[in-house]
């Protein structure tokens, strides 16, 4: 074939000249499973607790809840005027949950960094209140081995949550700004009512 020839032109033809596009990707941002756990495998689905999700969402919906449901669920506490100097500014929260045997969420780790210097206030593992099915220890990195170890060292580091929530107060005043990593917040598992 010569150049310049049918082969080239057909060879020249770019997805721009056909007038096409390329699908948009759909990003899944939410993946998780819509049940309870039952003997280590999930309700919706029957598949085993470490097996992918089920369910998956563009976004995440957070959990709503009536406006005093929280309140009779669990004891919050309400975050104190700043009274020290050792106040901070912007806290950044986090708390681990394990499952209960209801299927609900129970407080087991609380953490608590000051935001802008990454000083940790708080670490402690908490003893939890309910009988759990199980720690999520794929995502939460506790385990029982830890959190018996823990409880045979003493409060040092492992508190129970109606002591624990009141001692985060301290580094919380009202003015303080807190952060948390997730979209629904874990300010009701920590107990922290923010003014």
């Amino acid at each position: 074939m010569t150049p310049g020839g049918p082969q080239d032109e057909i060879d020249t033809l770019g997805l721009e000249q056909m007038n096409l596009e390329e699908a948009p990707v759909r990003t899944v941002r939410c993946k998780f499973p819509s049940g309870k756990v039952v003997n280590k495998r999930w309700s919706c689905c029957k598949e085993h607790t470490t097996a992918p999700p089920c369910r998956q969402e563009e976004n995440h919906q957070p959990q709503k809840h009536t406006p005093n449901e929280l309140s009779n669920l669990w004891q919050f506490h309400v975050t104190p005027l700043s009274s020290t100097r050792d106040n901070r500014k912007a806290v950044v929260i986090d708390c681990e949950m394990g499952v209960a045997a209801s299927g609900d969420s129970e407080l087991i780790r609380k953490t608590l960094v000051d935001y802008f210097s990454g000083e940790i206030l708080v670490d402690k593992l908490v003893w939890p209140e309910v009988s759990l099915s199980h720690l999520n220890t794929r995502f939460s990195g506790v385990t029982w081995k830890s959190m018996n170890a823990a409880r045979k060292q003493g409060a040092a580091s492992l508190v129970r949550r109606r002591r624990e929530s009141k001692s985060g107060n301290s580094w919380i005043p009202r003015q303080s700004l807190s952060v948390t990593p997730r979209t629904r917040t874990p300010m009701p598992c920590d107990g922290f009512i923010p003014a």
